[in-house]
């Protein structure tokens, strides 16, 4: 390969964002006995890329690259988002890697990407005509959601994400968590999420979230684990 794969290496993962594939059925009541749920936590975490493709010889993007990388190298433990620089005649990284099939038209061009193990291919979640400002990234290290998440997946069996649609079924959850808090300890957590909201953007995308007036829910365990199907609607039971 031609491409210069200037690698990041941030070791935390970006919670809430991984996928299994199994039924919500199954994965439920492995919960129950704490299987899946323990072995959550040991298991190895996604990564996500952010690849920016640029020519070797174009010292602009390069500089905007290196100051982003750094960046990255600088949170630690804080994320999982791995820089890389991609030459665009490396078509063939670009798809196996990414999952594009064609060089962008217009350089420099970014990809943030990741693995979908469910279907073993790797999806691209948002796109740049440049590269991301400094902003995006540093709402990830920020976002609420994402803070939530990590702070309550190991005190609980895991943490039902609810986006409130409509609202016709926020009774419905709020029931099963209360019950599961009863019956299962140490239970789950709820943890609301406003898909409308920019600074969720990028976990919405991944989770699979979309814009419409129905409920959404998911259930997430470990080190951010997120049980397929998720729900939508009237799904939701």
């Amino acid at each position: 390969m031609n491409s210069v794969h200037a690698k990041t290496k941030s070791r935390q993962y970006l919670t809430g964002v991984l996928f299994l594939a199994a039924t919500l059925t199954v994965e439920t009541h492995a919960c129950d006995t704490g299987t899946v749920r323990d072995a959550a936590f040991y298991s190895v975490r996604d990564t996500f890329w952010l690849g920016m493709v640029f020519e070797e010889n174009d010292a602009e993007s390069r500089d905007r690259y290196e100051r982003m990388a750094a960046w990255l190298e600088r949170q630690g433990t804080v994320l999982n988002i791995q820089a890389e620089h991609i030459l665009p005649d490396d078509v063939i990284y670009l798809r196996l890697r990414y999952g594009v099939e064609k060089p962008p038209e217009q350089l420099p061009a970014t990809y943030l990407a990741g693995r979908h193990p469910a279907e073993s291919r790797s999806v691209v979640f948002m796109t740049w005509a440049s590269a991301p400002e400094p902003d995006f990234l540093e709402g990830l290290r920020s976002n609420p959601v994402l803070a939530r998440i990590t702070e309550e997946t190991p005190e609980h069996w895991g943490c039902v994400l609810y986006s409130p649609g409509n609202g016709k079924r926020r009774g419905e959850i709020e029931a099963a968590v209360a019950q599961w808090k009863r019956n299962h300890a140490p239970g789950v957590s709820m943890i609301e999420v406003d898909r409308h909201n920019g600074e969720n953007q990028f976990l919405c995308r991944v989770a699979g979230m979309d814009k419409s007036d129905d409920d959404w829910a998911g259930v997430v365990f470990g080190k951010g684990k997120l049980m397929t199907p998720v729900l939508v609607g009237q799904a939701i039971t």
